[in-house]
Order: C-alpha cells, then sequence, then structure tokens
C-alpha cells in the first residue's frame, strides 16, 4: 500500500512545484521546473507500473489458487511417499528422493513464508492476493 502512496505523493508535490513556478515569482524556474518535472515522469511511471501489478495480482486470484492448491497437495504426497520410504532399507535412490522432495518443501516453505510477510506488510499488502497470503508451511522432516 505505502509503496503506491509514495508515486501519488511525488505527483502532488510536483504539481504543486509546477504550479508555484508558473504563479508566483518567488522561486527561480529553472531549478524548481525541472526537479518538478522529474518527479512528474517517476511519479506517472511509478504509479502505472504499480496499478498494473496490483491489476493482475488481484484478477488472477482463482487461478493462483488453484495452482497453490495442486502444488500443496503433490508436495504433501511426495512427503508421504518418503516418510513410507523410510521404513525400507537406505539406497543411493532413496537418497535422491529424499533430497529432492527436501529441496521442493524448502522452496515452497520460503515462498509461503515471503508471502506470509511481504503480504501482511503495510509496504506491500497490495502487491499480494489472498491465495498466496494463506500459503500454509510445510513439516518436512
Amino acid at each position: 500500500m505505502l509503496l503506491t502512496l509514495i508515486p501519488i505523493g511525488l505527483l502532488i508535490l510536483s504539481l504543486i512545484g509546477i504550479w508555484l513556478v508558473d504563479h508566483t515569482r518567488a522561486f527561480d524556474r529553472g531549478a524548481i521546473d525541472a526537479i518538478a518535472i522529474i518527479m512528474l515522469i517517476i511519479g506517472i511511471s511509478w504509479t502505472f507500473v504499480s496499478t498494473v501489478a496490483i491489476t493482475i495480482t488481484h484478477t488472477r486470484v482463482l487461478l493462483k489458487q488453484a495452482e497453490l492448491d495442486m502444488e500443496y497437495e503433490t508436495l504433501l504426497n511426495e512427503v508421504a511417499y518418503i516418510k513410507d520410504l523410510q521404513n525400507e532399507p537406505v539406497s543411493d535412490l532413496t537418497r535422491f528422493e529424499y533430497a529432492t522432495v527436501a529441496e521442493h518443501v524448502l522452496d515452497w516453505n520460503k515462498r509461503a513464508l515471503e508471502a506470509q510477510t511481504l503480504g501482511n506488510s503495510p509496504w506491500t499488502n497490495w502487491f499480494y492476493n489472498d491465495a498466496e497470503r494463506s500459503m500454509k508451511l510445510i513439516e518436512f522432516k
């Protein structure tokens, strides 16, 4: 949210700077005008990119939820499979499967923790949808 409000503040400040230069004689026209135009360009660009990113994030909620559910269920099945293999003799294939599943679970947990942390942050919460914020961590021992 705050990352989206900053460019709006830049837009307002740049418009005030341009107005001050045009309607008063108290400021040097060149420096204030140049700074205001640069702030205006940055503010418009940043606002446009933020709006597009937020719109894409929030219009894909159902698709993202289906993708995350499918990936979560697959990882849970992989973890259950590895737990079943622990009762059998250890082989190189078993070690490889264990390492692969551990890597997948670690990647999932990193993404889930990032989505939960940044999704609840007042700086970035508009860039995360409810599907990403509701990702659950997977325990793997």
